[in-house]
């Protein structure tokens, strides 16, 4: 199987483009997907989430947080 990506001009990072359903919500969109080859876990941006129409509460958190270079990211949910 061949997965074709690309490199955002932006930042020259690679990325990949997929289509993400969610038969529960009958949802279907498109979303890029940064290429981390070393990551261990996903991080899915606040504004997919809303994009996709899927609910803050049923999302699974890490409890620790998320950190990276830019800092730490507080993974609790939104009220």
């Amino acid at each position: 199987m061949k997965i074709r990506g690309f490199f955002q001009p932006k930042d020259n990072a690679p990325y990949i483009s997929a289509t993400v359903v969610q038969a529960a919500y009958h949802l279907s969109h498109s979303v890029s997907f940064l290429v981390d080859s070393g990551a261990s876990a996903t991080v899915t941006a606040d504004v997919d989430v809303v994009r996709l129409g899927l609910d803050y509460d049923e999302l699974q958190r890490l409890e620790e947080g998320m950190t990276g270079v830019g800092g730490t990211v507080e993974t609790t949910p939104r009220h």
